[in-house]
């Protein structure tokens, strides 16, 4: 996988897994608080004495809804009561004669009807309670019928400051469970992306390493099909001209130091000779005028030599540099090869070599006049050697 797709694909969870976690988060937060206010005991009151005070206003309303209303609007009055203390986890029964009027409220228990019987013993009057059950019951005397109010309520509810706690305890895990999620995300994308880069560029340091410290033989193995492909394979190649360049180098090197041996050799015979000649004219070794010429030419001969060598020194040295300035034109091959022979084919003659051109076609070339005459004394100067 490309680095770039790892980039995309981190871009999108950057994004897609911290709101996945978070909507966990909120879903669990959202059922702590449904199972504690619908499957719990409810949103109700904290002490049994706001029980009991809210239990005694609900008995008087509805007595006074039995006593003041008709029939019809005592239901409807009675329903929209049951209604409000349904929302505080309450149920109300009203009871005529051994009958149940009304009833309203939806939580209810199998401890109901235990409770009923322990107020009956106290007249209908008062509260009691069972495990996690409790229940007022108020008697009414309305015109003769006595009305018996009863309301049902948990012993043990859920106030609204626990529920402040309780929202207060989800805020707090869903802020930490984001804050959570987002540096989770962010620590595994970061590894997921850094490690595609990271390895490769240790390989290419080592590479580099290796190279410096003369290693050219030191190729980069990288397998992956991904950006630093091609890079690794220009780093090789790299090192391959490298290691071709430094070895046309060394080959350069030691052409340079066997041709300055060999110039150097060539320069010490003349510069010998001269001596020696220079030496016998000094010692009057040539006593005639004749003899005396013989040794200048002898003596003119070599330092002709010794420039020819220095003119290859110089050459070389301009070569290395890149100074060598090559001026093609198009030469007559047959008269530059009959103006050669005839400027040194005298001089040649006299050191035993004799150069001739023969019936010659007339050839045209294009090449630097100057560099053709260097490769046909080069030539005269080889042959002399043989």
């Amino acid at each position: 996988m490309t680095i770039k797709k790892r980039l995309s694909i981190s871009n999108i969870l950057m994004i897609l897994v911290p709101v996945v976690i978070t909507a966990a988060i909120a879903g669990a937060c959202l059922a702590v608080i449904w199972f504690t206010t619908i499957k719990g005991p409810g949103l109700g009151f904290e002490t049994p004495d706001d029980f009991n005070t809210a239990s005694r206003s609900i008995s008087i309303l509805t007595e006074t809804f039995l006593a003041d209303s008709s029939p019809t609007e005592r239901a409807v009055e009675i329903s929209d009561l049951g209604k409000l203390i349904n929302k505080n986890s309450l149920a109300l029964s009203v009871y005529s004669s051994g009958s149940e009027l009304y009833h309203f409220g939806e939580v209810q228990s199998a401890d109901d009807e235990k409770l009923l019987v322990a107020l009956s013993a106290l007249d209908g009057e008062g509260t009691v309670s069972s495990r996690n059950r409790q229940c007022y019951g108020h008697q009414a005397n309305i015109d003769g019928t006595v009305y018996s109010i009863y309301v049902f309520g948990a012993k043990t509810v859920t106030s609204y400051k626990t529920l402040k706690i309780v929202l207060a305890l989800c805020g707090v895990f869903l802020a930490f469970g984001i804050l959570l999620s987002i540096l989770f995300t962010n620590r595994f994308l970061t590894k997921f992306i850094f490690q595609k880069i990271e390895r490769p560029l240790d390989i290419l340091a080592d590479g580099v390493r290796q190279i410096r410290d003369g290693n050219l033989q030191h190729r980069i193995v990288y397998d992956n099909n991904d950006e630093f492909t091609p890079i690794c394979a220009d780093f090789n190649e790299m090192a391959v001209r490298l290691k071709e360049s430094v070895e046309l180098s060394n080959r350069h090197e030691q052409s340079r130091k066997e041709l300055l041996a060999g110039i150097s050799h060539d320069l010490r015979s003349p510069l010998t000779s001269i001596r020696a000649y220079v030496e016998g004219l000094l010692d009057g070794v040539a006593k005639t005028p004749a003899a005396q010429r013989a040794y200048l030419e002898t003596i003119k001969s070599k330092a002709q030599d010794i420039d020819r060598l220095v003119e290859k020194i110089f050459l070389f040295s301009k070569l290395e540099l890149g100074e060598v300035g090559e001026h093609p034109e198009a030469l007559d091959l047959t008269k530059e090869l009959e103006d050669f022979i005839l400027a040194v084919g005298t001089e040649y003659r006299d050191k035993g070599l004799n150069v001739t051109a023969e019936e010659l076609d007339s050839v045209y070339i294009n090449a630097d006049r100057e560099s053709l005459r260097r490769v046909l004394t080069n030539i005269a100067e080889n042959s002399l050697k043989i």
